[in-house]
C-alpha cells in the first residue's frame, strides 16, 4: 500500500507507485490548507513511471489528474502562466481514454485571465467539444465573451444553454445572475440569486447579491429581507450591518439606519466609509431636530 513519508524537514516523498493513494492525498492536504505539502505531493507523483504496473490506465490516468490539481492550486495562487504550463504539461501527457474537458476548461479561464481572449475561447470550445453538456465551460466561456460588448447576446445564450441543462445547480443561478447583474438588468438579476438562494444552504456572496439586486430594482422590503438574512449568516461581517444600514437611511428610516451603523463601527471601528455614512446620518438628524424646534416655536 502506498504511504507518505514527512521527513523532520517537512518535505513529503512518495514511496511508492501507488499513484491514486498519493492523488488523494494531495487533494487532502489542500484542503486542510497544507498547500505547500499539497504541492509538492502532487508534482512528485506526477513524475512516477508506470511501467509495469498491472493498471497502467488508471496510473496514467492519476498522473494528468495529479497535474490537473498542481495547475488548479498554482491558479488560486494567482501564478497564472505557470499554471498554463503545468495544464499543458497534463495535455501532453494525456492518454487517448482521458476525459480532457475540465482540463480544458481550466485552460481556458487560466488564459481568460492572463488576457489572452483568443487562446481562452479555443481552450473552452475544445472542452465543449470533448463534452458539449459541460456546464463549468458554458459558465466560464459565457463570462469571457461577457467582456465584449459585442458578444452579450451570444454570452447569455451560454447561460441559457446551461440552466436547461443543470437547472438545480446552484452555480449556474450565481454566474448568471452576475452577467445580469453587470449588464444593469436588476430585476433579472434579483430573480436568479434568489434562486440560487432557495436551491441549497444560503451563501453569504449570493445573499448579498440577491439584496443588492432588489435594492437596485427598487424594492427595499425584500432588500431588507437579504440583508438582515445576510447578518444572520455571518454575524461577525460588518459589511452586512452597513449595508443593511445604508439601506434604511435610503429608506429614511433613520434611527434603525443608525444603530446598524454604530454595530457596524464596533466590529469595525476603522471602516471609514460606515463612519462617513454615519456622520452624514447625524446631521440629516440634527437637521430635523432643528426644523422640529422651529415649528414647535
Amino acid at each position: 500500500m502506498a504511504s507518505l513519508v514527512l521527513t523532520d524537514s517537512s518535505q513529503l516523498t512518495c514511496d511508492s507507485q501507488n499513484l491514486v493513494a498519493h492523488l488523494n492525498l494531495g487533494i487532502v492536504l489542500s484542503r486542510v490548507g497544507r498547500l505547500k505539502d499539497s504541492k509538492v505531493v502532487l508534482r512528485a507523483c506526477s513524475m512516477l513511471d508506470g511501467t509495469g504496473l498491472k493498471d497502467p490506465r488508471n496510473h496514467d490516468t492519476a498522473r494528468v489528474a495529479c497535474l490537473f490539481h498542481l495547475g488548479r492550486l498554482t491558479m488560486e495562487e494567482g501564478r497564472l502562466r505557470e499554471a498554463v504550463e503545468i495544464f499543458l504539461e497534463a495535455v501532453g501527457k494525456m492518454p487517448h481514454y482521458y476525459q480532457p474537458q475540465s482540463l480544458f476548461n481550466m485552460l481556458g479561464e487560466a488564459c481568460s485571465r492572463l488576457g489572452e481572449d483568443k487562446e481562452a475561447e479555443n481552450w473552452f470550445r475544445a472542452s465543449l467539444a470533448t463534452r458539449p453538456d459541460h456546464v463549468p465551460t458554458h459558465l466560464t466561456y459565457g463570462k469571457l465573451l461577457a467582456r465584449n460588448i459585442t458578444r452579450v447576446i451570444e454570452a447569455e445564450n451560454w447561460y441559457i444553454k446551461a440552466q436547461s441543462i443543470a437547472p438545480q445547480d446552484v452555480s449556474v443561478y450565481r454566474h448568471y445572475g452576475q452577467f445580469l447583474l453587470d449588464q444593469s438588468r436588476y430585476s433579472e438579476a434579483a430573480s436568479k440569486f434568489e434562486r440560487a438562494v432557495s436551491l441549497s444552504t444560503p451563501e453569504y456572496e449570493d445573499v448579498v447579491r440577491a439584496a443588492t439586486s432588489l435594492r437596485l430594482a427598487g424594492n427595499h422590503r425584500e432588500a431588507e429581507r437579504y440583508y438582515k438574512m445576510a447578518v444572520n449568516i455571518r454575524p461577525w461581517e460588518s459589511s452586512g450591518l452597513s449595508n443593511l444600514g445604508a439601506l434604511y437611511h435610503l429608506m429614511g428610516r433613520l434611527p434603525d439606519a443608525e444603530d446598524c451603523y454604530k454595530r457596524a463601527l464596533k466590529l469595525s471601528p476603522a471602516d471609514t466609509v460606515t463612519r462617513e455614512n454615519l456622520r452624514r446620518l447625524k446631521n440629516i438628524i440634527n437637521l430635523h431636530e432643528e426644523q422640529r424646534r422651529i415649528v414647535g416655536s
